[in-house]
């Protein structure tokens, strides 16, 4: 079920994500953040991990790693930067703009988790193919790992359509191979 988001007080919280008896789930953000765009973006991160968690059967009865669990969680699922640019302001030197700090985590925490999944998801995309090693692999196995054949089908591709893209080459002689067989 979608969430459904209100702007509610929430004592001692500048959010809240709850489960009614019914399954309903509601997420509560505090008027005090409202007017912080990126500060209400960073907790709407939060309260919609702990939204992906609760689905996926991951919580802990302990509160306080449930919550550091879901802090963590919004690296993992791209929250990262929204979360980062609103966490945390320095207090103002008037009464009319205090400063906040959101989470559950050190900075260094949160920085050292930020750049560990970027990491991770660098070296995953040096890890895949490119869309034309993926099709040149698949070409190579329709035609049972004939290469001078792989090559004469792109060559005739080629001749048909000069001004294709390599990529394009490859789709088109995959498509042709497939519609003739």
């Amino acid at each position: 079920m979608i969430p459904r988001t209100v702007i509610e007080s929430t004592p001692f919280a500048a959010g809240r994500f709850e489960v009614d008896e019914d399954g309903w789930v509601t997420i509560k953000l505090s008027p005090d953040f409202f007017n912080d765009r990126l500060a209400a973006q960073a907790i709407l991160a939060h309260e919609a991990c702990h939204y992906i968690l609760e689905n996926s059967g991951i919580r802990q009865r302990d509160f306080a790693l449930n919550e550091r669990y879901t802090d963590l969680c919004m690296f993992i699922c791209g929250f990262g930067q929204v979360f980062l640019a609103g966490y945390k302001r320095a207090p103002a030197q008037n009464q009319y703009r205090p400063g906040h700090r959101l989470g559950y985590l050190t900075d260094a925490e949160y920085n050292f988790a930020n750049q560990y999944v970027l990491d991770l998801r660098e070296s995953y995309k040096l890890k895949l193919q490119s869309q034309l090693d993926t099709r040149k692999q698949r070409l190579l196995k329709l035609v049972y790992g004939d290469a001078a054949t792989v090559t004469r089908l792109v060559n005739y591709e080629r001749s048909r359509n000069p001004n294709m893209s390599e990529l394009e080459l490859y789709d088109a002689a995959i498509e042709r191979l497939q519609r003739d067989r």
